[in-house]
């Protein structure tokens, strides 16, 4: 599967984020969504989650966003995993989030100083402050 440059969830974020950086940092996000998606259909399945999964070990930071309309499974298995990783990871729920207690004490255990943003807009904070960072450290 190619490799799509797009933002993570919503155009919104990435607009966002674009304007909090300015011309600071080249940017790349990998979008998981893709048109049509069936997931009944096993082998594009399959050719999904290997993207995905490439995708956010290809990734220098991780931003993950639990919306209040669904629970994000998968979202929920990955940031897991991905918590016990040295990779940066960015977090937030919105704050009727069925799952928000969960997430932020699951993060605190592994990561206590992992900041978790109630908004849309609190993710792309933490994670402009989480690229400038790793943007310094590389320069």
């Amino acid at each position: 599967m190619e490799s799509q440059i797009a933002p993570i969830g919503r155009l919104l974020f990435i607009h966002l984020l674009t304007v909090e950086l300015g011309e600071t940092v080249e940017l790349d996000c990998y979008n998981p969504r893709t048109p049509d998606f069936d997931v009944n259909k096993t082998d594009e399945s399959r050719k999904q989650i290997v993207w995905e999964h490439r995708a956010l070990q290809q990734a220098d930071i991780i931003s993950f966003w639990f919306p209040e309309e669904t629970l994000c499974a998968i979202t929920l298995f990955e940031l897991g995993a991905w918590l016990n990783s040295d990779k940066p990871i960015t977090v937030a729920t919105h704050e009727n989030y069925a799952r928000r207690f969960d997430v932020e004490v699951q993060s605190k255990l592994v990561r206590p100083g992992i900041p978790l943003g109630n908004s849309l807009h609190s993710l792309v904070l933490h994670t402009t402050a989480a690229i400038k960072k790793l943007h310094d450290e590389k320069i």
